[in-house]
Protein backbone atom coordinates (compact mmCIF):
# COMPACT_ATOMS: atom_id res chain seq x y z
CA UNK A 1 0.00 0.00 0.00
CA UNK A 2 2.13 2.78 -1.41
CA UNK A 3 2.89 5.18 -4.02
CA UNK A 4 6.47 5.96 -3.68
CA UNK A 5 9.22 5.16 -5.44
CA UNK A 6 11.81 3.56 -3.22
CA UNK A 7 15.18 2.74 -4.32
CA UNK A 8 17.34 -0.16 -3.27
CA UNK A 9 20.54 1.61 -2.47
CA UNK A 10 22.48 -1.63 -2.22
CA UNK A 11 21.75 -2.62 -5.55
CA UNK A 12 22.76 1.21 -7.14
CA UNK A 13 25.24 1.47 -4.63
CA UNK A 14 23.85 5.13 -4.18
CA UNK A 15 24.08 7.23 -0.69
CA UNK A 16 21.89 9.56 -0.04
CA UNK A 17 21.94 12.39 2.91
CA UNK A 18 18.50 12.72 4.70
CA UNK A 19 18.64 14.41 8.01
CA UNK A 20 15.69 12.88 10.16
CA UNK A 21 15.46 10.40 7.54
CA UNK A 22 12.32 11.23 6.34
CA UNK A 23 12.49 10.15 3.57
CA UNK A 24 14.73 7.09 4.16
CA UNK A 25 12.65 3.24 4.45
CA UNK A 26 14.99 1.11 7.07
CA UNK A 27 12.97 -1.58 7.00
CA UNK A 28 9.46 -3.22 5.69
CA UNK A 29 6.35 -3.75 8.10
CA UNK A 30 3.41 -5.58 8.04
CA UNK A 31 2.10 -3.60 11.32
CA UNK A 32 0.89 -0.37 11.01
CA UNK A 33 0.16 1.86 7.66
CA UNK A 34 0.22 5.25 7.66
CA UNK A 35 -0.59 7.79 4.95
CA UNK A 36 -0.19 11.17 6.39
CA UNK A 37 -1.52 12.73 3.36
CA UNK A 38 -5.17 11.32 3.42
CA UNK A 39 -5.13 10.98 7.36
CA UNK A 40 -5.05 7.45 7.14
CA UNK A 41 -3.85 5.61 10.33
CA UNK A 42 -4.28 1.00 10.13
CA UNK A 43 -3.82 -1.29 12.68
CA UNK A 44 -2.65 -4.29 10.75
CA UNK A 45 -5.00 -3.40 7.92
CA UNK A 46 -8.01 -2.43 10.45
CA UNK A 47 -8.50 1.72 10.70
CA UNK A 48 -8.27 3.39 13.61
CA UNK A 49 -11.63 4.50 13.68
CA UNK A 50 -12.64 1.26 13.07
CA UNK A 51 -10.39 -0.15 15.61
CA UNK A 52 -11.59 2.29 18.76
CA UNK A 53 -15.11 1.92 18.27
CA UNK A 54 -15.04 -1.95 18.57
CA UNK A 55 -11.57 -3.34 20.42
CA UNK A 56 -10.58 -2.85 23.61
CA UNK A 57 -6.93 -1.80 24.62
CA UNK A 58 -6.09 -4.87 25.57
CA UNK A 59 -7.56 -6.67 21.77
CA UNK A 60 -5.67 -4.04 19.89
CA UNK A 61 -2.60 -4.80 21.70
CA UNK A 62 -2.96 -8.68 20.90
CA UNK A 63 -3.84 -7.56 16.99
CA UNK A 64 -0.80 -5.16 16.88
CA UNK A 65 1.77 -7.81 18.84
CA UNK A 66 0.06 -10.84 16.61
CA UNK A 67 -1.75 -10.01 13.51
CA UNK A 68 -4.96 -10.91 14.39
CA UNK A 69 -7.95 -9.91 16.56
CA UNK A 70 -7.89 -11.99 19.59
CA UNK A 71 -11.20 -14.41 19.90
CA UNK A 72 -12.73 -14.95 23.51
CA UNK A 73 -10.06 -18.10 24.14
CA UNK A 74 -6.83 -15.91 22.97
CA UNK A 75 -7.92 -12.73 24.42
CA UNK A 76 -8.69 -14.63 28.02
CA UNK A 77 -5.56 -16.25 28.01
CA UNK A 78 -3.43 -12.99 27.46
CA UNK A 79 -5.24 -11.35 29.69
CA UNK A 80 -4.90 -14.27 32.29
CA UNK A 81 -0.85 -13.97 31.60
CA UNK A 82 -0.65 -9.89 31.81
CA UNK A 83 -2.49 -10.81 34.96
CA UNK A 84 -0.10 -13.51 36.29
CA UNK A 85 3.40 -11.75 35.06
CA UNK A 86 2.01 -8.72 37.42
CA UNK A 87 1.57 -11.54 40.34
CA UNK A 88 4.88 -12.69 40.00
CA UNK A 89 6.70 -8.76 40.42
CA UNK A 90 8.60 -8.67 43.77
CA UNK A 91 6.57 -5.81 45.27
CA UNK A 92 9.54 -5.52 48.37
CA UNK A 93 11.88 -4.37 45.97
CA UNK A 94 10.22 -2.57 43.24
CA UNK A 95 8.64 -0.23 46.47
CA UNK A 96 12.76 -0.18 47.56
CA UNK A 97 13.51 1.00 44.06
CA UNK A 98 10.47 3.50 43.81
CA UNK A 99 11.97 5.01 47.44
CA UNK A 100 15.49 5.58 45.50
CA UNK A 101 13.62 7.34 42.27
CA UNK A 102 10.43 9.47 44.43
CA UNK A 103 12.35 12.83 43.53
CA UNK A 104 12.88 11.69 39.68
CA UNK A 105 10.85 11.94 36.85
CA UNK A 106 8.82 8.79 36.10
CA UNK A 107 10.70 8.23 33.22
CA UNK A 108 14.24 7.88 34.62
CA UNK A 109 12.23 5.21 37.36
CA UNK A 110 10.96 3.03 34.85
CA UNK A 111 13.64 3.16 32.24
CA UNK A 112 15.42 1.58 35.48
CA UNK A 113 12.18 -0.68 36.35
CA UNK A 114 12.28 -2.85 33.28
CA UNK A 115 16.05 -3.23 33.16
CA UNK A 116 15.65 -5.77 36.85
CA UNK A 117 12.32 -7.20 34.87
CA UNK A 118 12.96 -10.99 35.08
CA UNK A 119 12.48 -12.21 31.53
CA UNK A 120 11.85 -15.73 30.31
CA UNK A 121 14.09 -15.72 28.00
CA UNK A 122 14.86 -13.26 24.70
CA UNK A 123 11.10 -13.62 22.70
CA UNK A 124 9.73 -10.24 22.41
CA UNK A 125 6.61 -11.75 21.98
CA UNK A 126 6.76 -14.41 24.97
CA UNK A 127 7.91 -11.47 27.09
CA UNK A 128 4.75 -9.01 25.76
CA UNK A 129 2.43 -10.12 28.85
CA UNK A 130 5.45 -8.79 31.39
CA UNK A 131 5.91 -5.60 30.09
CA UNK A 132 2.40 -4.70 29.25
CA UNK A 133 1.12 -6.06 32.75
CA UNK A 134 4.41 -4.73 34.72
CA UNK A 135 5.12 -1.00 32.98
CA UNK A 136 1.35 0.43 34.23
CA UNK A 137 1.78 -1.15 38.11
CA UNK A 138 5.35 0.07 38.30
CA UNK A 139 3.97 3.81 37.12
CA UNK A 140 1.39 3.96 39.59
CA UNK A 141 3.90 2.68 42.49
CA UNK A 142 5.94 5.50 41.55
CA UNK A 143 3.13 8.26 40.77
CA UNK A 144 1.50 7.67 44.43
CA UNK A 145 4.82 7.71 46.41
CA UNK A 146 5.71 10.99 44.33
CA UNK A 147 2.09 12.34 46.04
CA UNK A 148 3.00 10.85 49.19
CA UNK A 149 0.45 8.20 49.24
CA UNK A 150 0.20 4.93 50.25
CA UNK A 151 0.52 2.12 47.68
CA UNK A 152 -2.39 0.08 46.86
CA UNK A 153 -2.99 -3.95 47.11
CA UNK A 154 -2.78 -4.31 42.97
CA UNK A 155 -6.47 -5.98 41.87
CA UNK A 156 -5.35 -8.86 39.76
CA UNK A 157 -8.91 -9.66 39.21
CA UNK A 158 -10.17 -6.26 37.49
CA UNK A 159 -9.38 -5.65 34.04
CA UNK A 160 -5.94 -4.27 32.24
CA UNK A 161 -7.22 -1.04 32.45
CA UNK A 162 -9.34 -1.15 35.62
CA UNK A 163 -6.60 -2.49 36.79
CA UNK A 164 -4.29 0.10 36.20
CA UNK A 165 -6.55 2.91 37.52
CA UNK A 166 -7.30 1.51 40.33
CA UNK A 167 -3.70 1.17 40.91
CA UNK A 168 -2.83 4.63 41.10
CA UNK A 169 -6.17 5.95 42.63
CA UNK A 170 -7.36 3.39 44.64
CA UNK A 171 -10.76 3.52 43.90
CA UNK A 172 -12.66 1.87 40.76
CA UNK A 173 -14.07 3.35 38.04
CA UNK A 174 -15.63 2.14 35.52
CA UNK A 175 -16.07 5.35 33.25
CA UNK A 176 -13.23 7.30 33.88
CA UNK A 177 -11.15 3.62 32.81
CA UNK A 178 -12.57 3.64 29.41
CA UNK A 179 -11.79 6.84 28.79
CA UNK A 180 -8.39 5.85 29.94
CA UNK A 181 -8.52 2.53 27.72
CA UNK A 182 -9.19 4.70 24.41
CA UNK A 183 -5.93 7.09 24.89
CA UNK A 184 -3.79 3.62 25.65
CA UNK A 185 -5.39 2.00 22.46
CA UNK A 186 -4.71 5.23 20.28
CA UNK A 187 -1.22 4.95 21.55
CA UNK A 188 -0.64 1.14 20.54
CA UNK A 189 1.65 1.53 17.09
CA UNK A 190 2.17 4.50 14.83
CA UNK A 191 4.76 3.04 12.65
CA UNK A 192 8.89 4.43 12.84
CA UNK A 193 8.36 7.13 15.41
CA UNK A 194 11.65 7.89 17.07
CA UNK A 195 11.00 5.67 20.08
CA UNK A 196 10.36 2.56 17.33
CA UNK A 197 13.04 3.40 15.46
CA UNK A 198 15.10 2.99 18.79
CA UNK A 199 13.34 0.09 19.29
CA UNK A 200 14.37 -1.83 16.00
CA UNK A 201 18.43 -0.07 16.58
CA UNK A 202 18.58 -2.01 19.42
CA UNK A 203 16.94 -5.27 18.74
CA UNK A 204 18.81 -5.55 15.66
CA UNK A 205 22.47 -6.01 17.31
CA UNK A 206 20.37 -9.03 19.47
CA UNK A 207 19.93 -6.98 22.52
CA UNK A 208 17.58 -8.81 25.10
CA UNK A 209 13.90 -6.98 25.34
CA UNK A 210 14.58 -5.19 28.42
CA UNK A 211 17.36 -3.00 26.65
CA UNK A 212 14.70 -2.70 23.76
CA UNK A 213 12.07 -1.54 26.08
CA UNK A 214 14.47 0.70 27.82
CA UNK A 215 15.66 2.51 24.70
CA UNK A 216 12.55 2.72 23.54
CA UNK A 217 11.45 4.64 26.98
CA UNK A 218 14.42 6.76 26.77
CA UNK A 219 13.51 7.73 23.22
CA UNK A 220 9.75 8.86 23.99
CA UNK A 221 11.14 10.97 26.89
CA UNK A 222 11.76 13.92 25.33
CA UNK A 223 9.91 16.86 24.20
CA UNK A 224 9.03 16.43 20.79
CA UNK A 225 8.18 12.96 21.36
CA UNK A 226 6.06 11.38 24.06
CA UNK A 227 7.11 14.43 26.28
CA UNK A 228 4.76 17.52 23.80
CA UNK A 229 1.49 16.77 25.36
CA UNK A 230 2.79 17.93 28.87
CA UNK A 231 4.08 20.45 26.90
CA UNK A 232 0.52 21.39 25.62
CA UNK A 233 -0.77 21.30 29.10
CA UNK A 234 2.37 24.15 30.05
CA UNK A 235 1.38 26.04 27.20
CA UNK A 236 -2.24 26.25 27.92
CA UNK A 237 -1.42 27.02 31.68
CA UNK A 238 0.68 29.88 31.04
CA UNK A 239 -2.19 31.22 28.28
CA UNK A 240 -4.28 30.90 31.66
CA UNK A 241 -2.02 32.48 34.39
CA UNK A 242 -0.55 35.23 32.48
CA UNK A 243 -3.27 36.38 30.45
CA UNK A 244 -2.29 35.57 26.54
CA UNK A 245 -4.59 35.92 24.55
CA UNK A 246 -5.50 33.14 21.27
CA UNK A 247 -4.36 35.80 18.72
CA UNK A 248 -1.15 36.88 20.90
CA UNK A 249 -0.20 33.41 21.03
CA UNK A 250 -0.42 32.28 16.90
CA UNK A 251 1.02 35.98 16.56
CA UNK A 252 3.98 34.53 18.08
CA UNK A 253 3.88 31.41 16.37
CA UNK A 254 3.87 32.93 12.85
CA UNK A 255 6.31 35.57 13.68
CA UNK A 256 8.70 32.13 14.59
CA UNK A 257 9.53 33.56 18.43
CA UNK A 258 7.00 30.63 20.11
CA UNK A 259 6.41 27.06 19.04
CA UNK A 260 2.92 26.49 18.95
CA UNK A 261 2.43 23.17 20.73
CA UNK A 262 0.22 20.47 19.97
CA UNK A 263 -0.69 21.74 16.56
CA UNK A 264 1.28 19.90 13.06
CA UNK A 265 2.80 16.39 12.57
CA UNK A 266 5.95 15.22 11.45
CA UNK A 267 4.22 12.64 9.04
CA UNK A 268 0.56 13.72 8.95
CA UNK A 269 -0.27 16.57 6.30
CA UNK A 270 -4.05 16.57 7.01
CA UNK A 271 -5.82 15.89 10.68
CA UNK A 272 -4.30 13.21 12.41
CA UNK A 273 -7.18 10.76 12.85
CA UNK A 274 -6.17 10.09 16.45
CA UNK A 275 -6.87 13.60 17.01
CA UNK A 276 -10.33 13.81 15.91
CA UNK A 277 -11.04 10.96 17.99
CA UNK A 278 -9.54 12.02 21.05
CA UNK A 279 -10.99 15.69 20.72
CA UNK A 280 -14.37 13.95 20.95
CA UNK A 281 -13.15 11.57 24.13
CA UNK A 282 -12.34 14.62 25.89
CA UNK A 283 -15.08 16.64 25.24
CA UNK A 284 -17.30 13.58 26.49
CA UNK A 285 -15.16 12.67 29.54
CA UNK A 286 -15.87 16.71 30.68
CA UNK A 287 -19.48 15.95 30.08
CA UNK A 288 -19.43 12.80 31.53
CA UNK A 289 -17.52 14.08 34.62
CA UNK A 290 -20.00 17.34 35.52
CA UNK A 291 -16.72 19.66 35.46
CA UNK A 292 -15.35 22.75 34.06
CA UNK A 293 -11.97 23.09 33.19
CA UNK A 294 -10.66 26.36 31.55
CA UNK A 295 -7.91 24.92 29.65
CA UNK A 296 -10.56 23.00 27.67
CA UNK A 297 -12.44 26.54 26.89
CA UNK A 298 -8.68 27.87 25.89
CA UNK A 299 -7.32 24.49 23.96
CA UNK A 300 -11.03 24.62 21.82
CA UNK A 301 -10.61 28.40 20.96
CA UNK A 302 -6.86 27.87 19.87
CA UNK A 303 -8.07 25.13 17.72
CA UNK A 304 -11.21 27.11 16.10
CA UNK A 305 -8.68 30.23 15.55
CA UNK A 306 -5.88 28.25 13.99
CA UNK A 307 -8.32 26.46 11.45
CA UNK A 308 -9.42 29.59 10.23
CA UNK A 309 -6.12 31.19 10.06
CA UNK A 310 -5.01 30.71 6.46
CA UNK A 311 -1.03 31.10 7.87
CA UNK A 312 -1.80 27.68 9.63
CA UNK A 313 -3.93 25.90 6.62
CA UNK A 314 -1.89 26.38 4.06
CA UNK A 315 0.84 24.95 6.44
CA UNK A 316 -1.30 21.42 6.68
CA UNK A 317 -0.85 22.81 10.53
CA UNK A 318 -3.92 20.70 12.22
CA UNK A 319 -4.02 19.11 15.89
CA UNK A 320 -2.01 16.81 16.49
CA UNK A 321 -2.84 13.55 19.56
CA UNK A 322 -1.34 15.40 21.73
CA UNK A 323 -3.25 18.42 21.77
CA UNK A 324 -6.06 17.14 23.35
CA UNK A 325 -4.50 13.95 25.15
CA UNK A 326 -2.84 15.53 28.19
CA UNK A 327 -6.50 17.39 28.53
CA UNK A 328 -8.09 14.14 29.53
CA UNK A 329 -5.33 12.73 31.63
CA UNK A 330 -5.58 15.69 33.65
CA UNK A 331 -9.29 15.26 33.65
CA UNK A 332 -8.72 11.74 34.90
CA UNK A 333 -6.67 13.05 37.62
CA UNK A 334 -3.22 12.02 36.07
CA UNK A 335 -0.17 14.69 37.13
CA UNK A 336 1.61 16.28 33.56
CA UNK A 337 4.80 14.31 34.69
CA UNK A 338 2.46 10.92 34.20
CA UNK A 339 2.17 11.82 30.80
CA UNK A 340 4.52 10.60 29.23
CA UNK A 341 5.26 7.18 31.01
CA UNK A 342 0.90 7.02 29.95
CA UNK A 343 1.93 6.96 26.77
CA UNK A 344 4.85 4.51 26.87
CA UNK A 345 2.78 2.39 28.79
CA UNK A 346 0.15 2.38 25.42
CA UNK A 347 3.16 2.04 23.02
CA UNK A 348 4.25 -0.56 24.49
CA UNK A 349 2.92 -3.41 22.55
CA UNK A 350 3.47 -1.53 19.41
CA UNK A 351 7.63 -1.68 20.69
CA UNK A 352 7.81 -5.27 21.09
CA UNK A 353 6.07 -5.68 18.06
CA UNK A 354 8.53 -3.83 15.77
CA UNK A 355 11.78 -5.32 17.63
CA UNK A 356 10.28 -9.23 17.20
CA UNK A 357 9.69 -8.19 13.21
CA UNK A 358 13.52 -6.90 12.89
CA UNK A 359 14.79 -9.71 14.61
CA UNK A 360 12.77 -11.95 12.35
CA UNK A 361 13.31 -10.48 8.96
CA UNK A 362 15.96 -12.14 7.40
CA UNK A 363 16.86 -9.06 5.08
CA UNK A 364 17.95 -6.76 8.17
CA UNK A 365 21.19 -6.67 9.89
CA UNK A 366 22.67 -5.04 12.50
CA UNK A 367 21.58 -1.45 11.80
CA UNK A 368 24.53 1.29 10.93
CA UNK A 369 23.93 4.41 8.79
CA UNK A 370 26.56 6.19 7.00
CA UNK A 371 27.79 9.72 7.52
CA UNK A 372 29.22 12.48 5.74
CA UNK A 373 32.21 13.59 7.26
CA UNK A 374 32.60 17.62 7.56
CA UNK A 375 35.65 17.44 10.28
CA UNK A 376 39.25 18.38 9.13
CA UNK A 377 41.25 16.64 6.59
CA UNK A 378 44.42 14.67 7.60
CA UNK A 379 46.90 17.12 9.67
CA UNK A 380 50.01 16.54 11.62
CA UNK A 381 50.20 17.05 15.45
Amino acid sequence: MTDRNWINSRETDTYTYDPGLGNTAACKSSITYLDGDAGVLLYRGYPIEEVASQLSYMEAAYLVLFGEVPNSEQLSTFEKDTSNAVGNLNVDFYSTLVGLFSNSHPMLFLHAAVQTLAISDGSFLGNAPLFIGALPMLSAMHARAAAGLEPVAWRLDLPFTERLFHARFGFESSTLSKALDLLLLLHADHEQNCSTTAARVIASSQADPRHVVGGALGALAGPLHGGANEEVLVQLQEMLEHGGSTEEILSEAKSGTRRLMGFGHRVYKNFDPRATLIRKAAHDVFEELGITDPLLEIATNLEKAALADDYFVSRKLYPNVDFYSGLIYRALGFSNNEFTPLFGIGRCPGWLAHANEQRSDAEQRIIRPQQIYVGPAVRSL
